[in-house]
C-alpha cells in the first residue's frame, strides 16, 4: 500500500514546498509517501511510544492542492458513542486526591468515543471536522489526514502547536483552557484556567531547559486567546536557541508526550493516568511533524482533536479530554469535553420514533415535521408509516430509503428510579434534531435508572429517552427554547393540547417540581426525594393527549 498525506498549513512552514507560491492559512499540502527522494520527512509518534522503538519516518513528496473535492461527502450526523459520565466523575475525583496528597497538580483525564460505523469512508470524517460556515473544506492550522502504508490512517483537526524548529529556534505553544464562542470574559477571568495554562507553561520550559542554551529559554507570550470555529482557547509561547548538536530525537526525547495533554509533575501524572484511562491513546495525543530533508526545520502538531483506526474496515477511535487540576469540578469538565466535540460538528438525522395502534399513528403530523424537509420525504415517511403493523417503531431516512426498526416496547415502561447527570449536549446548543443510535445519550438508557440531564447552571433540560414535564401546583412547566436537550414531539403536543395551562420556565435539578417524563410512546412519573408527586388525573390527561390520532 502506498499511503498519501493531507496536511494544513502550519506542517509546511519555512520548507518551501511551493516555491515562488503565497501560502496562507487555507493552504492544503497534499501528496503521497515515497520510497526515495521527496522533499519532506514525515514523523509520527504515538502517544505510549518511545522515540527509539515506536518513531515512524517516512519520506513524502508533497505539494499545495486546493480545498479537497469532498463537496458531496455528508459529515453530518456520523453516529458516535457516548461517555460514561460515571466513570468520569470517578476519575476526576481520584485526580484531585492525588492533588490533595500532593503527588501531582495537573492531570489531563481524555476518553474515546467511536465516530461511525465499521467502515465508514475517512471522508466523512474528515469532512465533519473540516466543513466551514460556508460549506467549504478549511483546514486548522495542524490538520492532518495521514494513510499510513500499513493501512492504519489517523485524521486530525488539532489547533496545538506541540513545536517548531527554524533557525536553531524552538518554540512550543501549549493550549490549556476552554470555553464555548460566547464565554470570552468568563475564560480570561477564571482563575482555575489560568492555573492550567500557567503550570503546563512552568512544564514546558522545564523540558525545554536542557535542550538550549543556557538562560535562552523564555515564555514570550504567557496568555493568547485563539478562537477556533465552535471553542475558545488559551495558548502560551516559549521559545529557547538549542544548542548545537541537538536534533529530532533528543528533542522528541524531552519534550514528548506533549505536557499540555499529560499534566504536572509529567511522570507521576503519566503514570496516574495509565491507571484511570480504559485504554492507551494510540495515535490521540501523539506527535506528527514535517521536516525538511536537511533537517534543520521541524513544524510538529500535537495530535488532539484526532480520530484514527487501524485498518478501513473499522470506525474511528476520536479522543476528547481537559486537565484536571484542584479547582476542577467533574461536571464543567464533563461539558468542557462536549465543548470540544463541538469539532465534529451537529449530528442532525432524519430519525424518529413512533407508536402505531389500530386506530392510526399518534401524534402523526409532529413526527412528519420532525422527519421530513420535503415533499418527497413527507411522501416516504407517509407510504412506510400506512405500512406498518402495531406497535413502536423507529423509522430513519438512510440511503435513500426509509428504514423501520421495530423496538420491544417502550423504556419509560420499565424505569423505576431516576439519577442525574451533566447534559452531554454543549450548553450553547438550544434543540437538536432526535439522533440516530448510536449517539451520546446510549450509554445513559440501560437497565432501570432513567437518567435526568441538567445544563451548567443546574436547571434540569431531558430525561435520556423522553421530555420532562413539571407541575408548580398551578400550571404545568416545560424548559426553555435554548435549554440544550432533543426537540420533542410529545413536548410540542402538550403544548398545543393544553395552552394557558402551561409555560416554559427553567426547572431546577433540587426544585420542588412534581416531574412527569413523556415521549411518543407514552408517560410516566417516578418517585424523586424532595419533589411533589405528579397528580395522577393530570398524568392521565398527557397519556390521554399522547394517544391521540
Amino acid at each position: 500500500m502506498k499511503g498519501s498525506v493531507l496536511l494544513g498549513p502550519a506542517y509546511a512552514r519555512h520548507l518551501d514546498l511551493a516555491p515562488g507560491r503565497p501560502i496562507d492559512a487555507s493552504t492544503w499540502f497534499g501528496g503521497d509517501f515515497v520510497a526515495a527522494g521527496g522533499n519532506a520527512l514525515l514523523s509520527f509518534l504515538p502517544y505510549e511510544g518511545a522515540v527509539r522503538s515506536a518513531l515512524f519516518r517516512g519520506a513524502v513528496q508533497l505539494a499545495p492542492v486546493s480545498s479537497p473535492a469532498l463537496a458531496l461527502v455528508d459529515g453530518a450526523g456520523l453516529p458516535r458513542t457516548a461517555i460514561d459520565g460515571t466513570w468520569q466523575a470517578a476519575a476526576v475525583a481520584a485526580i484531585r486526591a492525588a492533588i490533595a496528597a500532593g503527588d501531582v497538580y495537573q492531570a489531563c483525564l481524555t476518553a474515546r468515543v467511536t465516530v461511525g460505523a465499521p467502515g465508514v469512508d475517512g471522508a466523512a470524517l474528515f469532512a465533519a471536522l473540516h466543513r466551514d460556515e460556508a460549506g467549504g473544506i478549511t483546514p486548522f492550522p495542524w490538520s492532518a489526514w495521514v494513510k499510513f502504508p500499513n493501512g492504519s490512517e489517523l485524521i486530525s483537526a488539532s489547533p496545538e502547536c506541540f513545536f517548531r524548529v527554524e533557525g536553531g529556534v524552538i518554540t512550543t505553544e501549549p493550549m490549556k483552557g476552554t470555553a464555548p464562542l460566547d464565554g470570552e470574559a468568563a475564560l480570561l477571568a477564571s482563575p482555575k484556567e489560568r492555573a492550567e495554562l500557567a503550570m503546563i507553561t512552568d512544564l514546558l520550559r522545564n523540558d525545554l531547559t536542557p535542550l538550549c542554551v543556557p538562560k535562552s529559554v523564555a515564555v514570550v507570550a504567557p496568555r493568547k486567546l485563539v478562537r477556533l470555529r465552535y471553542a475558545l482557547q488559551m495558548v502560551a509561547e516559549i521559545t529557547g536557541t538549542l544548542c548545537d548538536g541537538v536534533g529530532l530525537p533528543e528533542i522528541l526525547a524531552s519534550l514528548h508526550p506533549g505536557g499540555s495533554v499529560v499534566g504536572a509533575p509529567k511522570e507521576a501524572a503519566y503514570a496516574l493516568l495509565k491507571t484511570l484511562e480504559a485504554e492507551p491513546r494510540g495515535a490521540y495525543c501523539g506527535a506528527l511533524g514535517l521536516s525538511n530533508l536537511s533537517e534543520t526545520v521541524h513544524n510538529f502538531g500535537l495530535l488532539i482533536r484526532t480520530g484514527e483506526r487501524a485498518s478501513p474496515a473499522e470506525p474511528f477511535t476520536f479522543g476528547v479530554g481537559s486537565g484536571i487540576v484542584w479547582g476542577s469540578d467533574a461536571a464543567a469538565e464533563f461539558r468542557e469535553w462536549q465543548v470540544k466535540l463541538g469539532v465534529l460538528g451537529a449530528s442532525p438525522s432524519r430519525y424518529t420514533v413512533l407508536r402505531k395502534t389500530a386506530d392510526g399513528v399518534p401524534l402523526r403530523s409532529l413526527h412528519r415535521a420532525r422527519f421530513s424537509g420535503s415533499d418527497e420525504l413527507a411522501r416516504a415517511f407517509d407510504e412506510a408509516v400506512d405500512a406498518l403493523p402495531e406497535g413502536i417503531h423507529a423509522l430513519q431516512y438512510a440511503e435513500n430509503t426509509v428504514k423501520v426498526r421495530t423496538l420491544a416496547g417502550s423504556r419509560l415502561a420499565t424505569v423505576e428510579r431516576v439519577q442525574f447527570a451533566p447534559t452531554p449536549l454543549p450548553g450553547t446548543t438550544g434543540t437538536i434534531a432526535k439522533p440516530a443510535p448510536p449517539c451520546v445519550y446510549d450509554d445513559f438508557r440501560r437497565g432501570p435508572v432513567l437518567t435526568l440531564f441538567f445544563d451548567g447552571t443546574e436547571n434540569l433540560c431531558e430525561a435520556d429517552c423522553a421530555a420532562i414535564v413539571g407541575w408548580d401546583g398551578e400550571r404545568l412547566v416545560v424548559p426553555p427554547d435554548e435549554t440544550p436537550r432533543v426537540a420533542s414531539v410529545a413536548e410540542a403536543a402538550v403544548l398545543e393540547a393544553f395552552s394557558g395551562r402551561v409555560r416554559r420556565g427553567p426547572l431546577r435539578r433540587d426544585g420542588a417540581e412534581a416531574l412527569a417524563f413523556v415521549n411518543a410512546a407514552g408517560a410516566c412519573t417516578l418517585p424523586i426525594d424532595g419533589r411533589a408527586p405528579f397528580p395522577p388525573a393530570l398524568l392521565a390527561e398527557i397519556a390521554d393527549v399522547l394517544r391521540r390520532v
